[in-house]
């Protein structure tokens, strides 16, 4: 319904007056004719239905450029991006699709075209199962025509505008496909230092750097060099002052989980019973663990390994080498491998982002055995060293991370 004041010069007309409708002008065929029209030549023609391109020949051969507007099913309530569309050349059209040609000196097809993709067909439609849109009713529905020099402006506006738009999903698309690796480099410049360089700057920090080797730790003097193989891709020949490398085995007890045996006899439906941390509860799209779908009862019976709010839990089969921060207390089985500090060293969500890095997985596989089934041997596990800034700079890494990682997020979900 059209309910604002029009510019001067427009008028409104109904579609029954700009258009020819010249849909359903002979009964469908039957199974046999359209067998025998798509063995012949002359019928490898695109072919058109309801709702697009359909996958059989119909009802009428056309050759003129019209516009083609389905006559029934979802795309009157539905929000689709082409319930109308041009088309041209010879073509065959069933008897679901209407087939407008636009009057002469009248309209321009593709400003009708864009009408008609913007329309509420809510007053035309009827029907309660199915939806129709009949030519009585498709007469009626009123359209803003300006004269047609301005029709045709109107439409370069349109898609030169579309065209931009077109481009710029192009570029999202480009983007959105490109998000593992985005995050991936974002990770490695976090853990190098180059992620906080500009607040290190900033703040005027000494250039002076300490580098690890195979033999130890010492410091250098700044525009010295020394090269001297890297003990794990994510550490580089230098890092920022006062960062350290640790081993994990340095910074957490490592254990594996524990099952008692056998576990049906444990489970429980009571309330107090403690939460049962198995694999199949976890999700990859969350890093936590809140809750759990099964509690277990070990008052007086073999004990389970138990965790805590802020321990990481390290999948150790089936997700293999995927970290949880845990959010709640529990037990978990021995999928699982616990790292828990003694002494807070590290921020939970730091070391978790280092824990998903490509390198650090890589090198869980590489240490990693059992052809079937990965395991991580707990003593290999505590060997893997990682770069260790003070516990500032982890939660500034985390900061810049989390922001960045939300907008690359949501971009994904355009």
């Amino acid at each position: 319904m059209i309910n604002h004041t029009l510019p001067k010069n427009w008028q409104i007309k109904t579609l029954g007056e700009v258009c020819e409708i010249l849909d359903n002008m002979r009964k469908p065929i039957n199974a046999d004719e359209r067998e025998q029209r798509l063995k012949k030549a002359e019928n490898k023609f695109p072919y058109y239905g309801a709702t697009g391109q359909v996958g059989y020949i119909d009802d009428y051969l056309c050759d003129f450029e019209a516009i083609l507007l389905g006559e029934d099913g979802a795309p009157f309530l539905e929000s689709m991006k082409n319930k109308a569309y041009i088309v041209s050349g010879k073509y065959w059209v069933n008897n679901h699709a209407h087939i407008l040609k636009t009057k002469e000196n009248i309209a321009n097809n593709k400003f009708i075209c864009h009408f008609l993709n913007i329309l509420d067909y809510t007053p035309y439609v009827s029907g309660t199962t199915r939806l129709k849109l009949n030519q009585s009713s498709m007469k009626q529905i009123k359209i803003p025509l300006p004269p047609l020099e301005t029709q045709k402006a109107i439409v370069e506006k349109l898609e030169n505008a579309f065209a931009h738009i077109d481009e710029a999903m192009r570029h999202l698309r480009a983007v959105q496909t490109n998000i593992p690796r985005l995050k991936s480099s974002l990770l490695h410049c976090a853990f190098s230092g180059k992620l906080t360089e500009s607040q290190n700057q900033s703040h005027e920090a000494q250039t002076l750097k300490s580098v690890i080797g195979e033999k130890g730790e010492f410091e250098r003097e700044e525009g010295a060099t020394l090269p001297f193989e890297p003990p794990h891709p994510l550490i580089k020949t230098e890092i920022p002052q006062g960062w350290e490398v640790k081993t994990l085995g340095e910074i957490f007890l490592i254990e594996r989980g524990g099952s008692p045996r056998p576990i049906k006899e444990y489970l429980t439906n009571d309330e107090n019973g403690i939460n049962w941390i198995k694999i199949g509860d976890t999700k990859d799209i969350s890093k936590y663990i809140f809750t759990t779908a099964q509690k277990i009862k070990l008052e007086g019976k073999k004990y389970s390994r138990f965790v805590e709010v802020g321990d990481l839990i390290l999948s150790n089969s089936m997700s293999f080498g995927k970290p949880y921060i845990m959010k709640t207390t529990g037990c978990i089985h021995d999928g699982w491998v616990v790292l828990r500090q003694s002494k807070k060293v590290i921020d939970e969500e730091f070391a978790y982002y280092i824990l998903i890095s490509n390198e650090i997985y890589a090198e869980f596989n590489r240490l990693a055995t059992g052809s079937t089934v990965k395991n991580l041997n707990i003593d290999r596990i505590k060997q893997i060293k990682i770069p260790l800034p003070p516990l500032a700079t982890q939660k500034l890494i985390v900061q810049i991370l989390e922001s960045k990682f939300t907008h690359l997020d949501n971009l994904a979900q355009f």
